[in-house]
């Protein structure tokens, strides 16, 4: 996924987690939001936007106070590509609105 974002021209930030088996994603420095890939469900007060876990089976959606939906996915090519392609069309609606210098 890191080598797709940065081929599209994202920035990725990649860190891994201290005491988990969890990575985290930032895509272009936030402004694409932060993804978190782990073998076992998050922290309550933790709220990323794209939570893809390993055997995930729940709900698909959760909404923040914040107006956007927080994302739970198991791990499953079909619906990591559908992510990434969303992704690709929220950054294109973001530079639209903010401009390309406003989005930098």
């Amino acid at each position: 996924m890191v080598h797709f974002f940065q081929s599209q021209g994202i920035k990725v930030m990649r860190y891994d987690a201290y005491s988990t088996s969890s990575i985290y994603l930032k895509l272009d420095y936030g402004m694409l939001y932060t993804m978190r890939i782990s073998d076992h469900p998050g922290k309550k007060y933790l709220r990323y936007r794209y939570n893809i876990i390993k055997g995930y089976h729940g709900r698909r959606y959760e909404p923040t106070d914040w107006g956007w939906n927080r994302e739970f996915i198991a791990i499953n090519p079909d619906k990591l590509n559908k992510m990434c392609l969303d992704i690709l069309r929220m950054r294109v609606s973001k530079i639209r609105q903010l401009g390309l210098y406003g989005y930098q």
